[in-house]
């Protein structure tokens, strides 16, 4: 059976909550931006109890954080409707040493051409669909958003697929010239 990684007693303050637990639900390296330094990937569980985790993925170079996100909370009780049931303290305890696996895993990084052939394949995502969600996430027009897309598509960049919870799925890659990681995709 996997462990579950060490708590840690905090003090600090989460939004407007205190949290008492917090740990690192799993962790990846990985040079998503393209410029030869590897980011680090995180999860964050924090909150007043292990079984009550508030969820949050960062991407850091080095120590300045690049990208900030909340998750579905964390706590034993899994499923949807009338699926929902309470994992038991060692079900639960695996599912935590697993989730940041699950989360970071292989194929949730890809290069551009290969996020597009594989969503292509999977949904009705056309290639078209990318730059309106882009010029959404910078708040411009169409046309740059398609221009976003394509300097991602001819950089090194990393696309970058995870949900936040639920049937939602968020595709995001690092766009040189907005100096920031921009939405790709926000499905289902």
């Amino acid at each position: 059976m996997a462990t579950l990684p060490m708590f840690v007693a905090m003090a600090g303050i989460i939004g407007s909550a205190v949290a008492d637990t917090s740990l690192v639900l799993g962790s990846r390296t990985v040079d998503l931006t393209g410029d030869g330094n590897p980011e680090v990937m995180e999860l964050l569980g924090e909150g007043p109890s292990v079984e009550e985790l508030r969820v949050t993925l960062l991407i850091r170079s080095g120590v300045t954080v690049l990208y900030r996100a909340p998750l579905a909370p964390l706590t034993p009780t899994v499923g949807f409707g009338g699926g929902r049931r309470r994992l038991s303290a060692s079900e639960y305890e695996q599912h935590l040493s697993e989730f940041g696996g699950f989360f970071f895993a292989e194929e949730k990084v890809l290069a551009p051409s290969a996020f597009l052939r594989r969503w292509q394949m999977s949904a009705s995502l056309r290639p078209g669909d990318i730059g309106p969600v882009i010029a959404r996430d910078i708040g411009g027009a169409v046309e740059m958003g398609e221009q976003v897309w394509r300097e991602i598509q001819a950089s090194a960049a990393l696309v970058f697929e995870y949900s936040p919870g639920g049937d939602r799925v968020v595709a995001i890659a690092w766009s040189a010239s907005a100096r920031r990681f921009v939405n790709l995709v926000e499905c289902c």
